[in-house]
């Protein structure tokens, strides 16, 4: 009778392990599975504590920068773009519910103002026909355009004040969401 390459014990014909060993060994790669889990949350937890820290350490630095260039009498400005549909009706179909710029009344209230719109457009192909021609009938085609929304593009100026006044760190979302933009304008400037 075969033994067990584990314990020793004897096993049927076919099989090199014994059932309890099966279990121990099942056990086994369970607790390794537990523990990589384990392992690999901590080194999750630490990264991402890391990065925070990093990303803490540039916003701050980019802090010092807009300071320093406001204490200087530099004009600091934010912008933003955001993205509005139109009422626009396109082949007998509506593109939008209505026209709605109530939220740019709160943005200029916060000091944001509108300097551009840019539009954005959807392109159909149209075919005309006539009748009189030679064969009685002529085809003219091409490509119509149909504005279908705008991005507003705000712009808003950062003071000394506003820079000091920030109870809602404005400033600090806005640095950490264009980072990558900001740093590279600072290297650059």
């Amino acid at each position: 009778m075969a033994k067990c390459t584990r314990c020793g014990n004897p096993v049927g014909l076919l099989p090199k392990v014994c059932d309890s060993c099966k279990q121990l060994i099942a056990a086994e790669q369970n607790q390794r599975q537990k523990e990589e889990l384990a392992r690999q949350a901590v080194e999750q937890e630490v990264a991402e504590r890391v990065q925070k820290e990093r990303l803490e350490k540039s916003v701050s630095e980019m802090r010092s920068i807009i300071r320093k260039r406001l204490d200087s009498g530099q004009k600091i400005f934010f912008y933003q773009s955001i993205y509005t549909p139109v009422d626009s009706v396109l082949l007998e179909e509506s593109l939008a519910t209505g026209f709605d710029v109530s939220f740019l009344r709160s943005l200029g209230l916060s000091g944001w103002e509108l300097i551009h719109a840019v539009p954005k457009t959807i392109g159909v192909g149209l075919q005309n026909y006539s009748e009189g021609s030679v064969s009685l009938k002529s085809w003219g085609g091409g490509v119509g355009g149909n504005i279908m929304g705008v991005h507003l593009i705000l712009k808003k100026e950062l003071t000394l004040g506003s820079f000091d006044n920030d109870p809602e760190n404005e400033i600090g979302k806005y640095i950490e969401t264009h980072m990558l933009e900001l740093s590279l304008v600072s290297s650059a400037i």
